[in-house]
């Protein structure tokens, strides 16, 4: 062999070494990629579980093999819309809640006005005048 042969051959063998190197670096990153992708699977799963979305999914479109590469963002569509409903539910709730609110300090506030009312009349009577003017006046 010639050295223009031995060279090339060297080259070679250098650059071999330098790919099989980076091919291991990117395996391992992919390992890495992998394992974290597993935890998002079993996130996604869990807040699946926990929102209760089981009955609102069609198992035919999801696959029976739970959350993977392929149907995480249909999986993600169905926890969104879940989660919608039960903000919906909740603001529902508040909106029922200050309207009871409401209600029982507009009833408080009748109250506290039949009561100044009567008292103005009160005070009337005892001074010998007449009902004070207001709604109840003719």
């Amino acid at each position: 062999m010639n050295t223009r042969s031995k060279k090339i051959i060297k080259d070679l063998e250098d650059k071999l070494v330098k790919t099989e190197a980076k091919a291991e670096h990117y395996e391992g990153k992919l390992r890495h990629t992998a394992e974290e992708m597993e935890i998002v699977y079993n996130v996604v799963e869990n807040m699946f579980s926990k929102l209760g979305c089981e009955q609102l999914a069609n198992t035919e479109i999801l696959g029976s093999g739970g959350v993977s590469e392929s149907n995480i963002m249909l999986y993600l569509g169905v926890v969104e819309q879940r989660k919608n409903e039960v903000i919906n539910q909740y603001v529902a709730l508040m909106h029922e809640d200050g309207m009871a609110a409401a209600a029982g300090r507009d009833k408080e506030e009748e109250e506290e006005e039949e009561y100044e009312d009567e008292g103005d009349y009160e005070e009337a009577n005892e001074e010998g005048g007449e009902e004070p003017a207001g709604e109840d006046a003719e």
